[in-house]
């Protein structure tokens, strides 16, 4: 369990580099280089800036307008109960699960802000609620994205397939992107969710039974041309039946991926967060033989 414990005074504490002093500490031979927070980085923590700590919550649009108030600078240290850090020591990066001394100056005056013991280190709240950052805001704006399973068309519908005769797989629409916002005091975040590619896994476990397309062909209807209804990637033929598999079905699915672009009030300029897979739509694929006899 976390145990935040906040000192202002009575402790030796080392300088944390603000705006003007980051480049000093950099300079010193004995010195990691320290970073700020630019883009989603969450293992970029050497020294993370930020606001007065309030809770992200999912909001409709980014609020401008909301004062920033004072920024603070922090510091990353090595945590020993007994042992606050001294002014010898350097930031470090930290790492997941640890425990640490974060130590806050303000930015504009160098002051310190508040000294807090964090155990363990979470970089969804690096700072153990001393501060909010824009990384800890896009982690929450990140975690609001709720895709729905692909809506695709089988032709012939699953259950129908026979051996040696294409399936073909297109879409009823063409999939959605979403965006989420997120917000906390003055720091937002703001994500655009665009479909890139569907994986199509046919549950063979043959070479070339699983295949990505990266265009989202309609499904199949008889109002279109017969040349216009086949598609260019969308296909797969089963060599042979379903019969020794689980259920004798093959266990096909239908995936969707997303490119996340992000914006912040940190960083205007969008950048890519993540590349996220929605749920698989599951569907058995009942394959039979057929076969004739000519007289």
């Amino acid at each position: 369990m976390r145990r935040l414990a906040i000192l202002l005074t009575c402790l030796v504490i080392p300088a944390i580099p603000t705006s003007n002093a980051a480049a000093d500490l950099g300079d010193r031979q004995d010195a990691p280089p320290p970073t700020t927070e630019v883009g989603y980085d969450p293992d970029a923590v050497g020294v993370v800036a930020g606001y007065d700590y309030v809770e992200p919550r999912e909001v409709t649009s980014p609020n401008r307008n909301v004062p920033p108030g004072r920024r603070r600078i922090c510091g990353f240290f090595a945590y020993n109960p007994d042992n606050p850090p001294g002014v010898a020591q350097q930031p470090e990066a930290p790492i997941a699960g640890d425990d640490y001394w974060v130590v806050c100056r303000w930015e504009d005056t160098g002051d310190v802000a508040g000294i807090a013991a964090v155990q363990p280190y979470d970089p969804a709240d690096p700072t153990g609620g001393l501060v909010v950052t824009e990384t800890m805001v896009t982690a929450y704006m990140l975690s609001l994205f709720d895709f729905a399973v692909p809506d695709v068309q089988f032709a012939p519908p699953p259950g129908n397939q026979v051996v040696n005769l294409e399936t073909w797989i297109g879409w009823r629409t063409d999939p959605p992107g979403q965006t989420r916002t997120a917000q906390a005091g003055p720091v937002w975040s703001q994500g655009i969710a665009t479909p890139i590619a569907a994986t199509i896994d046919f549950g063979t476990g043959l070479p070339g039974s699983i295949i990505t397309c990266r265009e989202f062909e309609p499904a199949y209807t008889p109002d279109r041309p017969a040349d216009a209804q086949r598609p260019a990637c969308g296909r797969y033929t089963y060599a042979t039946d379903s019969r020794d598999q689980p259920d004798q079905r093959y266990p096909a699915t239908v995936t969707l991926t997303y490119d996340i672009w992000v914006t912040t009030s940190e960083t205007a300029t969008p950048f890519l967060a993540a590349t996220v897979t929605g749920p698989p739509l599951a569907v058995g694929m009942d394959v039979a033989q057929l076969q004739a006899v000519i007289r």
